[in-house]
């Protein structure tokens, strides 16, 4: 229960008030002089004091000024008693930090209605100082640089995570104006914004950059809003560094653009929001003209179903197919699409990455048709082998028959014609197992096979069976 410190010399008065504040529920405490009082309020530390003005060692007026010059006792309300014809008094007593004041004599629900209001006050003053030292160390403690603002520009407090962040002493901002703070490109924008918060608009977060001390620039996420301290409406000024963010956006846009794949950024439609520097030579569109396209009219009919299906279905997951890209001038290109779904908030996009089969289809042609080429060449030498095996026979024969001839016989002439056309095919099998060195093998029989790859035409001419 509240504790009621009653500083009187009147005995009478003390034992009434004693007795009437008991009966409420009060506990209470005496004192018979101003000294006696101050010395039981250092001790007791009431929650009120009922306070006579005239008495003996130390009077009203000496202990209200007492008690006001000490931090630890300046709070505790009081409620001077004087009589009705000391206005004078009352004034002095007001002045030197009394709270109220009651005439004697005076009526006992009086003097409980002017405490109890009195109490009350003390109650929602001490619910404020407790408040406001709750939300004070959640400002410093916070880890996100906060400042408190005047109507004025005023920078009236400011956090630890703000002055670390801006690397300087409170003392060279505190009572600052925040626009010495602002970088000139961004003042228009800030005071903008600063007004309206003033004004009870709701301010987006924006962009701004703040000059530091060392000269540098720092780019900043901003939050405007306002607040209502000791009746005085401030700005509480949160921002966020955002370095990071930008030098991670600055390398992003730099691969975004160089990127030789066609990337596209749609909405959940198919509407073309961004798009990378090369979708220009991939779609055959101006760049300032791909953005607004619906990126269907890109698919031809081979893969159009892929991007509608993946479009209507709920997955998350990646999608990898092929098929032609129609380009602005209506030639189609083979493609290999990625698609994929991300989130913003709660916003839903795609992204599409698109890329130019063209080179790898020809490679591919290319190798398909080196392929076959090499198998022909298999073939003729496979060939050229096969064929050169009884062609041995035949010109060793011939030769054999033309040494038994004379050269007057009438067979010795054809011998000599065979003989030839044996060695002009035994040169083109032998051009022919060039293209491809094909090398024999010995039969079974043991005959010993001619392998013209390896025997110059001198050679061959000189063949003995």
């Amino acid at each position: 229960m509240p504790h009621i410190l009653v500083i009187d010399d009147e005995p009478n008065l003390r034992e009434t008030l004693v007795e009437a504040f008991t009966i409420q529920g009060y506990e209470v405490s005496t004192a018979a002089d101003g000294q006696e009082g101050l010395d039981q309020t250092r001790n007791l530390r009431p929650d009120l004091l009922l306070l006579d003005l005239n008495m003996p060692r130390l009077n009203g007026f000496q202990v209200l000024e007492t008690l006001k010059a000490d931090p630890d006792l300046q709070s505790i309300p009081v409620i001077i008693l004087t009589a009705q014809t000391q206005q004078d008094q009352v004034v002095q007593g007001l002045e030197l930090g009394a709270n109220d004041y009651i005439g004697k004599p005076f009526s006992m629900q009086e003097i409980f209605a002017r405490v109890g209001v009195q109490l009350r006050i003390q109650e929602l003053e001490q619910q404020i100082r407790e408040s406001e030292a709750y939300h004070r160390a959640l400002f410093e403690r916070s880890s996100d640089p906060e400042m408190v603002i005047s109507r004025s520009g005023d920078i009236l407090q400011i956090n630890h995570a703000a002055v670390s962040l801006l690397d300087t002493p409170p003392n060279q901002i505190l009572h600052h104006n925040i626009q010495d703070l602002i970088h000139p490109d961004d003042t228009k924008v800030f005071t903008v914004a600063f007004s309206g918060a003033f004004d009870g608009s709701e301010i987006p977060i924006f962009e701004c950059h703040l000059n530091l001390p060392d000269g540098k620039i720092l780019p900043v996420d901003t939050d405007l809003y306002s607040v209502d301290i000791h009746g005085e409406r401030h700005l509480l000024l949160h921002i966020r560094d955002i370095r990071r963010r930008k030098s991670a956006e600055a390398q992003s846009t730099m691969i975004f653009e160089h990127i030789g794949d066609g990337v596209f950024i749609t909405d959940n439609t198919g509407l073309i929001l961004l798009a990378s520097r090369s979708t220009t030579q991939l779609t055959g569109f101006p760049e300032d003209e791909i953005v607004g396209q619906d990126i269907a009219r890109f698919h031809c009919q081979d893969s159009a179903s892929e991007w509608a299906d993946y479009l209507a279905s709920s997955t998350t997951d990646p999608k990898v197919y092929e098929g032609h890209f129609r380009q602005n001038n209506g030639n189609e290109l083979p493609v290999e699409w990625t698609l994929a779904d991300f989130q913003v908030g709660s916003e839903s996009f795609l992204i599409g990455v698109v890329r130019d089969l063209s080179d790898r289809r020809n490679a591919e042609e290319k190798h398909i048709e080196s392929e076959r080429l090499q198998t022909l060449i298999e073939i003729a030498g496979g060939a050229a082998h096969e064929i050169n095996q009884p062609l041995t026979a035949i010109l060793g024969y011939a030769e054999m028959c033309e040494s038994l001839l004379d050269d007057t016989h009438a067979a010795h002439a054809y011998q000599k014609h065979i003989i030839d056309a044996t060695a002009r095919i035994s040169k083109i099998l032998k051009r022919m197992q060039e293209i491809r060195e094909y090398r024999t093998r010995p039969y079974a029989s043991g005959h010993n096979i001619v392998d013209f790859s390896t025997q110059n035409e001198s050679e061959a001419d000189d063949l003995e069976p």
